[in-house]
């Protein structure tokens, strides 16, 4: 299985939250937001590969990534987590 689970929680002007919904060993392929992101841990480990880095996250945790920093996702035991999707701010 190579595909999240994921549905839209909320869907507003100047952000998005989705929840995804993984099982262990999952994996999401390195790509890039077009967007700022947020993204929280809601339950079980994860794994967020950012570049050669890698940061692990536990429930409740929460990693922010720039527009278009590469990022991947593995899911280390069955787990679900928030991806908050932020406009882009006007300076």
């Amino acid at each position: 299985m190579n595909h999240s689970i994921s549905q839209f929680i909320y869907k507003g002007a100047h952000s998005q939250c989705l929840q995804f919904t993984m099982v262990a060993d999952q994996f999401l392929k390195p790509h890039r937001a077009t967007v700022d992101i947020l993204i929280i841990a809601a339950t079980g480990s994860l794994e967020i590969g950012e570049g050669e880095a890698k940061h692990l996250l536990t429930a409740g945790e929460h990693i922010m990534f720039a527009k278009d920093v590469q990022h991947s996702v593995l899911a280390l035991t069955d787990a679900s987590f928030y991806l908050i999707k932020l406009a882009p701010h006007e300076q």
